[in-house]
């Protein structure tokens, strides 16, 4: 993929042997840790310790970011002005949460289901080979109306693997082939994973390219994991 990348996508900075250089005469310069940057640190290890062991004490990370953002406010590393000023931000965090509640709402109106039993019909009739490469190709491209991997997972992975039971494919098969196409979703759109938008936001890669880029990475990908990769699942006798 960076191979790809490079050559659809040549970035305008190509070597930078004076990098390490300048990042060591910019240390030097700011000197030691300030007060406030050992705070931001903590807070920094604070989170990713409570994120890392959330199904241990059960608190949300949702309450564990909030909490870290107070505890810089309070202590004078942010301002209310800084907050203010990302702009960036706080368009990520509407547009996202407006994307994932559509996403919510859609799943909880029963769309995917009947999307999921209207397909059924058509797919089932075909060999198991050809409707395993469809309902993979509509599993895959179906994340431009989510915003979310998660709950593109959620919502389409347990009718889709259905789907393809019942069509007759090989259970452990299927299995793997959303699991592994559920992990190329995420470089579709800029909107596909909770960082995209922050990566996006930065301004270095406007939407169309994103977009591009990501469905040309996905015919890659496809071609990969549906071609040579169903090569050698056949040699170690998957099916």
């Amino acid at each position: 993929m960076p191979l790809v990348l490079f050559k659809i996508e040549k970035p305008t900075i190509q070597k930078t042997p004076e990098a390490r250089e300048m990042a060591n005469k910019q240390l030097t310069e700011m000197g030691p840790l300030s007060f406030h940057e050992k705070i931001q640190l903590a807070v920094f290890i604070g989170c990713l310790l409570l994120w890392a062991t959330g199904s241990i004490h059960g608190i949300h990370a949702t309450t564990v970011a909030i909490t870290g953002t107070a505890v810089l406010l309070l202590a004078g590393v942010l301002t209310w002005d800084d907050c203010l000023s990302e702009k960036t931000g706080w368009d990520s965090f509407f547009w996202i949460a407006a994307l994932m509640q559509l996403a919510d709402l859609i799943t909880q109106g029963g769309v995917l289901d009947w999307f999921a039993q209207a397909i059924s019909p058509y797919v089932s009739n075909l060999p198991w080979l050809p409707a395993l490469i469809v309902v993979a190709l509509i599993y895959l491209y179906s994340e431009y109306f989510f915003a979310s991997m998660t709950a593109h997972i959620s919502a389409l992975y347990p009718p889709m693997l259905l789907v393809l039971i019942t069509a007759g494919a090989p259970p452990m098969l299927s299995a793997l082939v959303l699991a592994m196409l559920s992990s190329v979703c995420g470089g579709l759109t800029n909107y596909a994973g909770g960082h995209m938008p922050i990566w996006f936001g930065m301004g270095y890669v406007d939407q169309g390219a994103w977009w591009k880029n990501g469905f040309i990475c996905s015919l890659i990908n496809v071609a990969t994991f549906l071609g040579v990769g169903a090569m050698w699942w056949k040699i170690i006798g998957m099916y």
